[in-house]
């Protein structure tokens, strides 16, 4: 009787491997990283406040065998984004975009980078945050016989750009242009006449 029970759950044992061997579904996605330009930051400052990003994504979900993707379902946070399986009736890969906004975002820690005394005039200045944010993917495949629900995380990468002093100046000028010019505008709508200009003879 027990060599029985040794043989029955050997045989268990193998015909459960091959079932999982069998189940090849996978979610598939990738991220692009969401881009983000910063201002010049005081020295010694360690957190920065993000706004809302966007993770552009490539979706290509796969089911196993005789199987059919239901439902793929992506959360981060309180961010939920679903997608049926009519979405993915063409087998191509689907783009779409995760949107996190700024209010489910808290302050993120980074090494010195993007300092206001900084003597780098690169303006291409660029630091990757990896694993950034994590998102829980969930798919959902059927067949005849029944349904599965499968799980994965994926890392989500945020890129920090620096604005360079410079381009902070040439912003400010432009906005300072366009107060003169308002201001100029204001003055002829009053009825008051622009000085003339002076000529030289």
């Amino acid at each position: 009787m027990r060599r029985a029970l040794v043989l029955f759950s050997v045989a268990l044992s193998t015909v459960t491997a091959a079932a999982a061997e069998s189940d090849h579904s996978r979610a598939m996605v990738r991220a692009t990283p969401a881009l983000v330009e910063i201002s010049p930051q005081a020295a010694g400052a360690r957190l920065v406040n993000l706004p809302s990003l966007e993770f552009p994504l490539q979706i290509g979900p796969r089911c196993g065998a005789d199987a059919r993707v239901e439902s793929l379902v992506i959360s981060v946070a309180d961010t939920q984004k679903r997608f049926v399986g009519s979405d993915f009736a063409d087998n191509a890969m689907l783009e779409a975009t995760l949107q996190l906004p700024q209010h489910q975002i808290g302050p993120i820690a980074i090494e010195p980078f993007c300092a206001a005394d900084s003597r780098d005039s690169d303006p291409d200045r660029s630091l990757n945050i990896r694993d950034a944010f994590s998102a829980s993917i969930s798919l959902r495949c059927s067949n005849d016989i029944g349904q599965t629900i499968s799980f994965e995380t994926l890392a989500l990468e945020v890129r920090l750009l620096c604005k360079s002093g410079h381009e902070d100046e040439i912003d400010a000028a432009a906005d300072l242009s366009d107060d003169s010019r308002d201001d100029g505008n204001d003055e002829r709508q009053d009825g008051q006449a622009p000085s003339p200009a002076s000529t030289r003879f």
